[in-house]
């Protein structure tokens, strides 16, 4: 049976069975929407009294449903482009994937969202008893919520073999995001660039509360003792003094003026207005990286262009090999965190039982940010050697980290970069109140009138994430075309470690590396003694140890240079 697609094209054979088919394996997109929209309202005439409520829901959730392909033997073959997306393909012992064109293995998304509206209304006349008070009056009030929340999770792909090895080989890039690779034997990668990049799962939250209240009253002391004692209570937990003596007869004085004040107002008129915004958001955001795991061998290879990794997890349990036309990138992931708030509030109340303030208003805002990143590093391990070679580009080790169990080598016709990555957080928050009040300043000062207060504060943390490359039982060599960087990085093996850089230096026995010759005198009669054999001579720049202005930075063989040299080192003998 075969069929033909218009754009991509997968082929699937089996040697056990007689038969090959051409298809294309993509997620079964399960939408599902539940819209809930009501309105509810209620009216209570409870002594003129009036109530509203308001609720309106709404839900949304996508959810992926990936393919399975499952064999004992698998070999697709793609004469365009090939996309696995949050599906399988497992073998129990050879998996091979290949395509003309472009490879994707993907995972696909899921997604969820909820819209919350809660609203309540009031309205009527109050009365009561409340503190030795009799009152009655009229009240208004408005609050609402607010909530929206959505979430992205993911369907992971999932390319191996159980037994065997899998091939994955791509005419153009591999693209490989949040995939799960593996083989019970070798794990072979190729195409012109691969990419092992990281998905990510995500949620937001946002809420918002609005509150408006008013209202007024009119009353009178009926109950002269409880109207003090009420009073009395509330001022001492008002706070504001302190421990010793003095601030306690302070507060005791203090209190004792309120509730005489509470106790000799007849008639008592409360009244006041407020308004208030609360808002809050919160983004969280979780890497999901890329693994590739190899019962035995593991060899990335990009034919043309760069290997490059978001914190992947490559692993084998025997040799490992990384090797670039350009570049070998392996660079991190990052785990985000953000939360924002923000309020504010204002209003006036009245209340005749404080007799020096009577009346007061208030205006108070805020504000807080605060950020965390934490990153996660490429991390390559190796149960025998470890390879990694980029021929005209740069290898870069940023927050990452290569180990081996034998021994491990870089070569790179550019720079070695090893490089720390940072885990950041930051934090403010901003608060600014103002308003006509009475406040306590010390133990022995009051104030009344109008006042500000503003407090800001602001946070900042770095941590370095060090580059770790390593040999538990062998050494570790380094050879850089050009340039050497090692910045917050360790580098320890259980034998030697060998770093070079600008290893261009022909590799004969006449090379002499002059920083490396002892004093000038010694210098001075090895170079002629070889000089005197009649080989050619080759020395390098004046990194080498000597600060010659005759040096260049090319390396020379002329023997006319040579003989320059030895002038100038005579001089400076």
């Amino acid at each position: 049976m075969t069929s033909k697609l218009p754009e991509k094209s997968l082929f699937l054979h089996n040697p056990y069975c007689s038969r090959s088919l051409t298809t294309q394996y993509q997620p079964f997109r399960n939408q599902q929407r539940l819209p809930e929209t009501f309105q509810v309202a209620s009216i209570r005439l409870l002594a003129y009294y009036k109530q509203t409520n308001t609720s309106n829901i709404r839900t949304e959730a996508q959810t992926a449903v990936g393919s399975s392909v499952l064999a004992d033997h698998l070999q697709l073959h793609a004469g365009r482009d090939m996309t696995v997306s949050g599906s399988q393909v497992i073998a129990n012992e050879q998996n091979r994937l290949t395509a003309d064109g472009r490879i994707q293995i993907r995972a696909a998304e899921n997604t969820a969202a909820s819209q919350t509206y809660e609203r309540e209304q009031r309205s009527g006349l109050v009365g009561g008893f409340k503190d030795g008070v009799a009152s009655i009056g009229y009240s208004k009030s408005d609050n609402s919520l607010q909530q929206n929340a959505q979430h992205r999770s993911l369907t992971l792909s999932q390319v191996g073999s159980i037994r065997g090895d899998t091939v994955i080989v791509a005419g153009q890039e591999l693209d490989a995001q949040a995939a799960r690779l593996a083989a019970g034997g070798n794990l072979h990668l190729q195409g012109k660039e691969v990419n092992l990049d990281a998905g990510h799962v995500s949620s937001s939250r946002q809420t918002e509360q609005r509150s408006k209240q008013s209202g007024f009253a009119v009353g009178f002391t009926y109950d002269v003792y409880t109207a003090a004692r009420n009073a009395y209570e509330r001022t001492k937990g008002n706070g504001g003094y302190s421990n010793s003596w003095v601030g306690k007869w302070m507060q005791h004085e203090s209190a004792m003026s309120k509730a005489v004040m509470a106790a000799s107002t007849p008639v008592v008129v409360t009244g006041g207005r407020s308004r208030s915004l609360s808002e809050k958001s919160r983004q969280h955001s979780e890497a999901v990286v890329t693994s590739a795991t190899a019962g035995k061998n593991l060899n990335i290879v990009a034919t043309q262009g760069s290997i490059n990794s978001q914190g992947a997890k490559l692993s084998a349990e025997g040799d490992a090999v990384l090797q670039a036309a350009e570049h070998i990138r392996l660079g991190f992931a990052a785990d985000e965190q953000s939360q924002h708030s923000r309020s504010r509030r204002s209003g006036f109340s009245i209340d005749n039982r404080d007799h020096l303030t009577a009346g007061g208003t208030f205006n108070d805002r805020s504000q807080g940010d605060a950020e965390l990143s934490r990153l996660t590093g490429t991390q390559l391990s190796a149960g025998g050697r470890a390879s990694l070679q980029a021929e005209r580009g740069d290898i870069s080790l940023i927050g990452s980290s290569a180990v081996a169990e034998q021994d491990l080598t870089l070569r790179a016709g550019g720079d070695i970069r090893l490089l720390s990555s940072q885990n950041s957080s930051r934090s403010s928050e901003r608060e600014i109140s103002s308003g006509i009040g009475s406040a306590v300043i010390s133990d022995t000062e009051h104030f009344n009138g109008w006042m500000k207060h503003t407090r800001q504060e602001r946070q900042q943390q770095v941590e370095q994430v060090r580059s770790q490359l390593g040999s538990l039982n062998g050494s570790v060599r380094m050879h850089a075309g050009e340039n050497y960087v090692q910045q917050v990085a360790d580098v320890v093996a259980a034998q030697d470690i060998d770093i070079q850089a600008n290893p261009n230096i022909p590799n004969q026995d006449n090379v002499i590396p002059l920083g490396m010759m002892g004093a000038m005198p010694h210098r001075l009669d090895v170079l002629k003694k070889m000089l005197e054999n009649g080989g050619d001579v080759h020395y390098p720049n004046a990194n080498s140890g000597m600060e010659l202005s005759a040096f260049t930075k090319h390396y020379r063989s002329e023997r006319e240079g040579f003989k320059e040299i030895i002038e100038l080192m005579e001089q400076y003998a």
